[in-house]
């Protein structure tokens, strides 16, 4: 079972972070689509504080815990992108396969969770600010 997960998780680590990006995008439209504009920006006026905050937030727990699975230097095992995205992790199953310890495996799965929410928040930050440029 545990190996069925392992799978499921390096499957989704291995992608490559624009994927996730364009899935991010697709609630967007629908929110520039299904919302006026000026309810749009009574929304952000109202959230705009606890968007931000929790934006900031899940690219700091990304930072952590990648730096928890894989230690100081994640760029000897994974390819990173400019300003320390993950592009693609092709070392994930090899990485939490091996005999390593329950923490630093929990840390391997939240850091594929928020690895995905991370560029799935910029996705959608974007394409909110691409929508209401294009639709206005």
């Amino acid at each position: 079972m545990i190996d069925k997960i392992n799978g499921v998780f390096a499957i989704l680590a291995r992608q490559h972070y624009v994927l996730y990006i364009v899935v991010g995008l697709i609630p967007s439209y629908f929110f520039v689509i299904d919302v006026e504009h000026k309810t749009k920006v009574n929304i952000l006026k109202m959230w705009g504080g606890q968007i931000v905050f929790f934006s900031v937030l899940i690219v700091v727990l990304y930072s952590c815990f990648k730096h928890l699975f894989y230690g100081m230097r994640p760029g000897q095992y994974v390819w990173l992108g400019k300003y320390g995205v993950v592009v693609k992790d092709l070392y994930f199953l090899t990485r939490i396969s091996s005999n390593i310890g329950p923490f630093k495996k929990a840390s391997g799965y939240l850091y594929v969770i928020f690895r995905i929410a991370h560029s799935m928040v910029h996705g959608f930050a974007g394409g909110v600010a691409l929508f209401m440029w294009l639709l206005s």
